[in-house]
């Protein structure tokens, strides 16, 4: 059987990609950074862009969810009644289009692909990226597309027929040059909603404490409000104006002010609470948080102890991280791997799909690896604990690859002796 071209091997192949549906605008999709804040839409945008702690939180759920332990595809039989040595003979049999589909993912990054999407799906409520093709209809490129333009298209039967661009001509999109994804779709229309938008006005009121209320609190501790009062006795109307506003930007604190005319000035010392105003700010903080469901300690806030950081990471991993995780390997399973097998297949020259490629997560050790060792160790305890019949587990307990105990390959080392075993040898000899 002739060996498939692994694309991520041959980068400068002699087949040139398709040209993208979407195309560059004259002006960056990407709004400044010197915007001013209401020009950055939707809201769940601009508070993501201006809101450190919602940054925090999308990146980090994003980054464990994603880039944490990575991922494997697995050559499957679509026949789950076979047997495991059927099963062995079809997977050495096909291996090629496992590393046929492992090669485009290498090409499109997909990892990073998976991060970015889940960042996007999280703001928007959906993401897509175009298909872009090479002269052999493989994959060749990702290319995200903005949210908000992208609209699902559905017949009556409430099946998805295709998605429209509103870009700059309008574009149509077939379902099989999108990879789509949405987060929380309630309702048959492919549409979902963001996880940012329950905390609008928490990231508001934040935003105003930090921007404006606290630089003003500061300036206030050493630069108390003044009340002065002008004598106009003898003055016109113009002139008691300019004097004034002459004595309004002049009198700041600190300055020095000279004038011949009578000013009588009262000192307004204002005490803001701060305690209060932080407390304020912590708690919308902890609303903030809780949204997305991150670890503080991730976030670089306080927790009560050691203990409690490692229950509440277990809780992450096991909740809102494997949550995103199955929903990811599903849409794959449906969307991206079933064409990348009968592409594999086609250039093998072969009609019927006999495999396919699932999508498997990689476990996120939570646990403290000590801790655990020291627990795997006592219940494999030399072989007559409960795991004596069974050391893959306990090795895979300590987040080892259980393969390493098939391999016989590495040489077997020997504990040093002790000079009574040495003695004894001798002994014996």
């Amino acid at each position: 059987m002739p060996r498939l071209e692994d694309p991520y091997e041959h980068p400068h192949s002699h087949r040139t990609a398709t040209v993208p549906k979407t195309t560059p605008s004259y002006t960056s999709i990407t709004p400044s950074e010197k915007s001013p804040d209401e020009a950055i839409n939707p809201p769940a945008l601009r508070w993501f862009r201006r809101d450190d702690l919602v940054r925090k939180c999308e990146v980090i759920n994003a980054a464990f969810a994603t880039f944490a332990a990575g991922f494997d595809t697995v050559l499957d039989p679509i026949d789950e009644n076979i047997s495991e040595q059927e099963k062995e003979q079809l997977q050495k049999e096909y291996a090629d289009v496992k590393a046929f589909v492992d090669g485009i993912n290498r090409r499109v990054n997909l990892d990073n692909i998976l991060f970015i999407a889940q960042i996007k799906r999280s703001l928007f409520g959906k993401c897509g990226f175009e298909i872009v093709t090479d002269g052999g209809n493989a994959p060749a490129r990702l290319i995200s597309l903005v949210s908000d333009w992208l609209k699902p298209q559905v017949n009556k039967e409430w099946m998805l027929t295709g998605y429209k661009y509103e870009s700059t001509p309008e574009i149509l999109y077939k379902p099989e040059e999108i990879l789509y994804f949405v987060n929380l779709q309630l309702e048959s229309d492919y549409e979902g909603v963001s996880d940012v938008e329950p905390i609008f006005s928490q990231c508001d009121e934040r935003h105003q404490l930090i921007k404006t209320d606290f630089k003003k609190v500061v300036k206030r501790l050493w630069a108390p409000y003044s009340v002065h009062q002008v004598n106009g006795e003898g003055l016109t109307d113009q002139e008691e104006t300019e004097i004034m506003n002459n004595i309004a930007q002049k009198t700041e604190a600190g300055e020095i002010l000279v004038t011949n005319t009578p000013i009588t000035s009262t000192i307004v010392d204002i005490r803001p609470n701060i305690a209060d105003l932080i407390a304020l700010k912590q708690n919308l903080e902890q609303d903030i948080i809780s949204n997305f469901g991150t670890p503080r300690f991730l976030l670089n806030r306080p927790t009560e102890n050691r203990a409690t950081a490692y229950t509440e990471f277990e809780a992450y991993i096991e909740g809102p991280i494997k949550t995103i995780q199955r929903y990811f390997k599903r849409e794959l399973e449906a969307q991206w791997y079933p064409a990348l097998v009968k592409l594999a297949l086609k250039l093998r020259k072969e009609t019927r799909v006999p495999v396919k490629i699932s999508h498997h997560w990689r476990k996120i050790r939570t646990a403290d690896i000590y801790q655990m060792a020291v627990a795997a160790n006592q219940l494999y305890n030399n072989g007559l604990g409960i795991l004596g019949d069974h050391p893959e587990v306990a090795v895979e307990m300590v987040g080892i690859d259980p393969k390493i105990l098939q391999d016989n390959s590495a040489p077997k080392r020997e504990a040093p002796k002790t000079e009574e075993q040495k003695k004894e040898e001798k002994v014996e000899q």
